[in-house]
C-alpha cells in the first residue's frame, strides 16, 4: 500500500512539473450591459496524460522497491 501511495504522489508531482497545465477556458462575450465571463473546464488530454504519468510512476516505484528488497535478501 505504501508503494501505491508513493507512486501516486510521485506521479502527481511529476505531472505538475512536466506538463505545466495552464487550463482551458472559454470566454463568453457580454450581451448588452453584462460583463464578459469565462468558463474553465478540465481538458481530457491533460487528464489522460496525468493518468499515464502516474501509472508509470506507480510501476517504477513498485519495480524499484522489488529490486531493492531482492538485493537486500540475496546472500553476499
Amino acid at each position: 500500500m505504501k508503494k501505491l501511495i508513493a507512486g501516486i504522489v510521485t506521479g502527481m508531482i511529476m505531472s505538475i512539473i512536466i506538463i505545466d497545465y495552464k487550463g482551458l477556458a472559454y470566454q463568453f462575450a457580454g450581451i448588452g450591459e453584462t460583463k464578459p465571463t469565462s468558463l474553465a473546464e478540465l481538458d481530457a488530454s491533460y487528464a489522460l496524460n496525468v493518468l499515464l504519468i502516474t501509472s508509470v510512476c506507480v510501476v517504477l516505484v513498485y519495480l524499484l522497491t522489488y529490486y531493492i528488497r531482492k538485493k537486500q535478501a540475496a546472500p553476499n
